[in-house]
């Protein structure tokens, strides 16, 4: 089964309204945007955080006094809960820091190779993954690992958790499903499909379906449950950089070929960001907010 796209539409500056404009410069490119409960974390693969408070106004403003900067390390990857961030490092070791006040609250020592991918998806678990596809699941309160999860053959590049499921994304073009309520390390499915890395996950509200991405910009759906394809969704022509779902039925996805599609049973919907840069970069949700990062 494959969706077709039946409706284009444009986005250009001069239909979007930002609430804020911040320069953020930097010594090397933005990684990811992610949201804290009062905060819009900016990310560089260099270290250079930004962290910029969400009752901001200010428009093309280089300095201000929402924002400011946190010293991390060079960091592949992080994950905010609350007003706690999480990094993982290139030193192979896992850091939290209270955005609030930019202090390095935990340090967590267990992988042997740098991490790859990372998820806090409440206030007692981190997830994180390694480029040896070894995947950890640490215990907040007690600072010590909880279970380490085998099974992929190349490095993780994404997690996605719903309720007691963790879904991993690898290089070696496989995703597994892990049920993070057992004892046991073993996944519950292995979804063989992707010809490429699968850099991007995401559950329906009901956990019954999964999306993934893959380079090259495929898109495939899968029945949870079963760990059968239901779906190829053919559209995007480089890799997705982003997945929203706030519905069972509706799909949105991002790429790097500078469109952000809707899908719903088939693709509804496609935003073509033709007087923006080049290419889409990432772009995240927050309630009614949503920021986007071009080159």
């Amino acid at each position: 089964m494959s969706f077709q796209c039946i409706e284009d539409m444009s986005i250009s500056p001069a239909n979007m309204f930002p609430q804020a404009k911040l320069q953020v410069f930097r010594s090397s490119a933005i990684r990811k945007l992610s949201f804290a409960e009062r905060y819009l974390v900016v990310g560089h693969v260099s270290g250079d955080f930004a962290v910029l408070d969400l009752i901001c106004r200010h428009n093309d403003a280089e300095t201000c006094e929402h924002q400011r900067a946190l010293q991390v390390g060079p960091c592949w990857y992080f994950d905010c809960y609350g007003d706690v961030l999480v990094t993982g490092n290139t030193d192979c070791k896992i850091r939290l820091w209270d955005l609030s006040t930019g202090s390095l609250q935990v340090t967590l020592t267990g992988h042997t190779r740098k991490p790859h991918a990372i998820l806090f998806p409440n206030p007692t678990t981190i997830i994180s993954a390694a480029e040896n596809g070894e995947l950890i699941l640490w215990d907040i309160p007690s600072r010590e690992r909880r279970r380490t999860l085998a099974g992929h053959n190349d490095a993780v590049v994404s997690l996605k958790v719903h309720n007691n499921l963790l879904a991993s994304g690898s290089r070696d073009g496989t995703v597994r499903i892990y049920d993070m309520g057992s004892t046991s390390t073993e996944c519950r499915h292995v979804l063989d499909g992707h010809t490429s890395y699968v850099g991007l996950l995401g559950f329906s509200p009901n956990g019954t379906l999964l999306a993934t991405g893959a380079g090259g910009g495929e898109i495939k759906i899968w029945d949870v449950d079963s760990g059968s394809c239901r779906a190829t969704c053919v559209g995007h022509t480089k890799v997705a950089t982003q997945f929203f779902n706030h519905s069972n039925d509706r799909l949105i996805s991002s790429s790097a070929d500078s469109t952000i599609r809707t899908w719903e049973g088939q693709l509804v919907l496609s935003l073509i960001l033709s007087e923006l840069l080049t290419t889409l970069m990432a772009i995240t949700l927050y309630e009614d907010l949503l920021g986007i990062r071009t080159t």
